[in-house]
């Protein structure tokens, strides 16, 4: 359903006059429609995380979906990706996912480059978040998150003008889904542990600590042992 000026007023919890001030000066997405101004919710979400601007979390907290910790730990933490440029860093991350035989590296290289000539998946601090606009392209049958470091930092068209060295790629079985991991995913990163976590290159328990404790999600802990004080 498409969200007038009030609906997105409230979701960024923002003024109205802001909002056609995002319009004009941050290229948020809008359509006018006789003479009404209208939004679509999964572009919305999307230009919002890119962004960095905070959305309710209410929006993206669902119990059907995995917590970003589960689909990070049901997904790879390389190290070490070689390229100088967003297609060969691509290359070498689509090398190194594990991917189902059947899927075109190809094709996939080429939707991942279209997103980037929309806009800049580049969210600041040297971390990106690359995705394809039709996320449902590779139709996994559950939320994977996979996180590459770079041997060396490249030009991302950043906002804040750093280059990347953490990327960020996200496979969901549907758009909703897609997005909602997407705004938790921002959200995440805003929580300064779990975001210097990321831009140290920590390994991967550290990294999955880290966002299990930005999500609120207090570790388990471990069974005492019989006999033992």
């Amino acid at each position: 359903m498409p969200l007038s000026v009030r609906d997105v007023a409230r979701i960024l919890s923002i003024p109205e006059a802001t909002v056609h001030q995002l319009i004009a000066e941050k290229n948020l997405p809008a359509r006018k429609v006789n003479q009404q101004t209208f939004f679509n919710p999964s572009e919305l979400l999307e230009w919002a995380t890119l962004n960095q601007i905070p959305v309710s979390p209410e929006l993206f907290k669902d119990a059907s979906l995995p917590t970003l910790s589960e689909a990070l730990g049901k997904g790879t933490v390389g190290h070490g990706i070689k390229g100088q440029d967003k297609p060969s860093v691509f290359k070498a991350i689509l090398h190194a996912l594990p991917l189902p035989k059947e899927v075109d590296k190809a094709f996939l290289l080429s939707v991942l480059l279209s997103r980037e000539n929309v806009g800049s998946t580049a969210i600041g601090h040297g971390i990106a978040i690359p995705h394809v606009r039709n996320p449902i392209v590779l139709a996994p049958d559950q939320t994977i998150l996979h996180l590459y470091f770079l041997e060396n930092p490249i030009p991302f068209d950043a906002p804040d003008g750093k280059p990347v060295h953490a990327l960020f790629l996200l496979f969901s079985p549907t758009v909703r889904a897609h997005l909602q991991m997407l705004a938790a995913l921002s959200h995440a990163l805003k929580n300064e542990s779990f975001r210097q976590a990321v831009e140290r290159q920590a390994d991967r328990k550290t990294l999955l600590l880290a966002l299990a404790q930005a999500e609120g999600i207090k570790p388990a802990k471990a069974p005492k042992r019989k006999g033992k004080p």
